[in-house]
Formats: structure tokens, C-alpha cells, sequence
């Protein structure tokens, strides 16, 4: 088994990608050593010197969407060539502008076609990725660390779970909730820098008795939302990769009304019964009508988890041991 270093955020931190890195690295912790993302060139000199000493057999980036760290993630692979040793990467998501700005579209074809393995999380990256450069890819999934619950016959519990920003779609999920009768209510789980405009939302709509902010929760904590909610919410416009909360919300037995990114076509034709891909531009009215009107009322839960981190990890287990 291979010695790996996996470069990732900070532990504990919000977000899917920290999420995701936080259970692989307990499920793997005989093989992954990990280590914070460098932040600056100081940072990276150490980690250059680290690197140098515990030589490590396969180094794991996690590159974000951003320029900045497109950059970080580039010298990091440059190191990783300089000290012979090999590198993978995990794409979380995707932004196809990046292709075309010099010399970002330059760095994006050296670390790809540098790299041992490039993972990615859905088919319209794989693509993306094969356009640029012919590179080894796998496909893989991000985990769900919840069984699957029973739900109730007459859903009214609605559930949002994200990083609260814009382009995750909060403000929309509560508009959701002030176009449905009194009787529906939500959690939101998460935080960010729309959280006092939400609460404005809230206070101005009269809706204080039927929204509840949770805050960033704990796995434990996040697991007890999830068994008393019956609908995840999730119009997010952010480039996507995999969201964990989609394959948790799937796993708990959920039904889900999501945007039409990428990821969602690929699990759409396995979970007919509980994820619906709805347009951003419809997602409001469209997804208000059908909980008013239309409710589609079905349960078809496996007996087990689609989505554990036991499935996802075999795939790494098997790439490392080559």
C-alpha cells in the first residue's frame, strides 16, 4: 500500500469538499496523511520542505474553482515532478471559463496531463476534462454517511442544507416556503454571509414560527435534521460536482427538488422516485406548484445505502494499491 499525502482544507471546516475529505481520511487513516492546502509562498516552502522529507509514494490535491488556487495547485504538481513523485486530483465541480483565460488554460493542461489519476465526480466533467487533454480519469461519487429513514405519507418538513451564499439558492428556498400554506416549515442548515439578509427575509415575511437556522452542524446533529425532514430543497446555480446533501438526502429517503447540473443527470435514471431536476429558472414557481398541488407521493428506499463511504473508498483503496 501507498504512502499519501492528501491536500485538502482545514478539518472541520464547511463545505461538501471538507465533508467529503473529513470521512475518506478517516476511513483511510492506515495509508492518508493529511495535510492543510498552502496559503502562501511561505506556506509552500514549507511544504516543499515537508514533502522532501517524508517522501511520500502519491501526493492528493483537491484543486478548487478558483484562479488563486488553480495557481497553488499547479506548483504544487510542479514540486511533486521536481521530487519524483507521483500525483492525483479531485475535481469537486467545474467552471469551463477557466479553459480559455491565458495562462490558466495552460496550467489547467500541465496538471492534467501530469497527473497519475484525475478523479471526477460526474460525466459533464469527464467530458470536459477529455476535450483538453487525453488524461487517465475515474469516475466516483461523493459519500453519504446516513441509513435510510422512514418518511411521512403527508410531507410538510422542508430541509436546506448549504454554504449560504447566492449561487446556492437560499434565498429561493425560503421564497418557496412563503408561497406554501402555514403548515409547511424548514430547516436550514449552514452558514454564510446571506445569513442576515435570510433572517430579514424571515422577519419582514412573518415566517419567524416556520423557519429554524441551524448553523454549520456536526455529523450527529445533521443526522437528526435529516430524519425529521421529508424534502431537501437544493436550487443551487454553483458549478456542482457531486453534493454530498444530495446523496445524503437520497440515502435518508428524501425527495428532492434540485437544479438541472450535471451531477443530477447522472443520478437522475437510479432515483426516479425521489430526485426531481427542475430548470433554475422555473424552480420557484415550478417546485411551489408541485407541493401545493401535485405532490408526488412515493417511497422506494433501498435497504441499504447507495452511496457509503465503504463504496467510495474501495475505488481509492484499489488506485492506491496499484
Amino acid at each position: 500500500m501507498s504512502k499519501v499525502i492528501l491536500f485538502a482544507p482545514p478539518r472541520n471546516s464547511q463545505g461538501g469538499v471538507s465533508n467529503f475529505i473529513d470521512s475518506l481520511e478517516k476511513y483511510g487513516k492506515k495509508i492518508f496523511f493529511r495535510k492543510i492546502n498552502p496559503t502562501s509562498a511561505y506556506y509552500m516552502f514549507l511544504t516543499f520542505l515537508s514533502l522532501l522529507k517524508s517522501r511520500p509514494e502519491i501526493v492528493v490535491l483537491n484543486p478548487s474553482l478558483q484562479k488563486r488556487s488553480l495557481v497553488r495547485d499547479y506548483v504544487l504538481s510542479i514540486l511533486c515532478r521536481f521530487l519524483n513523485i507521483e500525483y492525483e486530483l479531485i475535481w469537486h465541480g467545474w467552471k469551463n471559463e477557466l479553459i480559455g483565460i491565458f495562462p490558466y488554460s495552460l496550467l489547467l493542461k500541465s496538471i492534467f496531463k501530469n497527473a497519475r489519476c484525475n478523479w471526477v465526480l460526474n460525466s459533464a466533467i469527464k467530458y470536459e476534462l477529455r476535450r483538453i487533454s487525453d488524461c487517465n480519469i475515474n469516475m466516483f461519487r461523493t459519500k453519504s454517511d446516513f441509513s435510510n429513514q422512514k418518511k411521512s405519507l403527508n410531507p410538510k418538513s422542508l430541509l436546506f442544507s448549504s454554504r449560504l451564499v447566492k449561487e446556492k439558492g437560499c434565498l429561493e428556498a425560503l421564497t418557496i416556503l412563503k408561497n406554501l400554506p402555514s403548515d409547511f416549515h424548514i430547516n436550514v442548515c449552514g452558514d454564510g454571509p446571506e445569513l442576515e439578509n435570510l433572517k430579514m427575509f424571515v422577519k419582514i415575511n412573518n415566517l419567524e414560527k416556520r423557519v429554524v437556522f441551524n448553523g454549520h452542524l456536526d455529523p450527529d446533529e445533521y443526522q437528526a435534521i435529516l430524519k425529521k425532514s421529508d424534502i431537501l430543497l437544493f436550487p443551487s446555480t454553483h458549478p456542482e460536482g457531486m453534493p454530498n446533501v444530495i446523496l445524503e438526502a437520497i440515502d435518508c429517503g428524501l425527495i428532492i427538488f434540485s437544479t438541472d447540473f450535471a451531477a443530477n443527470l447522472d443520478l437522475f435514471s437510479e432515483n426516479k422516485n425521489q430526485l426531481y431536476v427542475v430548470k433554475i429558472e422555473n424552480y420557484v414557481n415550478q417546485v411551489t406548484d408541485i407541493l401545493i398541488n401535485n405532490f408526488p407521493i412515493k417511497n422506494s428506499l433501498s435497504p441499504k445505502s447507495k452511496y457509503g463511504i465503504d463504496k467510495v473508498w474501495e475505488k481509492f483503496y484499489n488506485q492506491f494499491h496499484e
